[in-house]
C-alpha cells in the first residue's frame, strides 16, 4: 500500500471517529457566557435565573449567589444567598479554614480539606433543592432570612477591600464577599425590586 494511501484511509478513519463522537449537552449563560449543565435552574458562575417560576422555593428567586462571610480570622462560611422580590434567604451550605501554611504535609492536610469542603457544599444545595425557602430557614440555625423593607441601606462594592454586598438595617450590619459576575447579577436583578428604592448605594 503506497504511503499517499495510507494518509486517505488515516484522514477518512480519523473523520469517521470525530462524527461519532458524543455531543456535549450543555448551554451557555445568556449573562456571562459560561457553560452550564443542562436542567440547571441558575448558572453557577454568575447566579443568573435560567428557568421561569418559582421552581418550587414557593417564592420567586430572582437570581441564586453564591457568597460567604469570614469575620477576623475566623473560618470562612460559604452561604448560598436566595434573592426574592421581597427578602434575602442566606443558607449555609458549609465551612472552609482560612489557615495558609507552606508545608508539604499542611498543604497535603488542605488539600484533603478542601475536597471535603466542595463534598460538603455539594450535599447541601443537593439537600436544599426539593425544599421551599421557609424550609430551608429552619433546617439551620445559621440561615436566615432579610427581608428588603427592613434594610436601610445595601451597598454593592467592588474595591481594593473584594467584592462585598453590605447590608445595614435599624440593628445591625451584615456582608456577604460575592464574584465580581455575580455582582453584576445583583447590579441587574436589585433595582427592579420596590422595596430597596433609595437603598442602593453602587448600583
Amino acid at each position: 500500500m503506497s504511503e499517499a494511501l495510507q494518509q486517505t484511509d488515516w484522514r477518512r478513519h480519523r473523520e469517521w471517529l470525530i462524527g461519532r463522537q458524543p455531543i456535549r449537552d450543555c448551554l451557555k449563560c445568556q449573562s456571562c457566557d459560561k457553560e452550564v449543565g443542562p436542567g440547571s435552574a441558575f448558572c453557577p458562575t454568575c447566579g443568573t435565573k435560567l428557568q421561569a417560576g418559582d421552581l418550587g422555593y414557593g417564592e420567586n428567586v430572582l437570581a441564586l449567589i453564591r457568597g460567604s462571610t469570614q469575620p477576623g480570622l475566623a473560618k470562612m462560611t460559604q452561604f448560598d444567598l436566595f434573592v426574592t422580590p421581597a427578602r434575602l434567604v442566606a443558607a449555609k451550605i458549609g465551612q472552609d479554614s482560612s489557615s495558609v501554611s507552606g508545608s508539604l504535609g499542611e498543604l497535603f492536610l488542605k488539600g484533603i480539606e478542601l475536597a471535603a469542603s466542595h463534598a460538603e457544599r455539594k450535599a447541601a444545595r443537593e439537600k436544599h433543592r426539593p425544599l421551599t425557602l421557609d424550609q430551608i430557614l429552619k433546617a439551620n440555625k445559621a440561615n436566615r432570612s432579610i427581608p428588603f423593607q427592613a434594610i436601610t441601606k445595601l451597598e454593592l462594592y467592588q474595591g481594593a477591600f473584594g467584592t462585598k454586598i453590605k447590608i445595614q438595617t435599624e440593628s445591625e450590619k451584615t456582608s456577604y464577599n460575592v464574584g465580581d459576575l455575580q455582582l453584576e447579577t445583583l447590579k441587574r436583578v436589585l433595582p427592579s425590586i420596590p422595596a430597596l428604592t433609595g437603598k442602593l448605594v453602587g448600583k
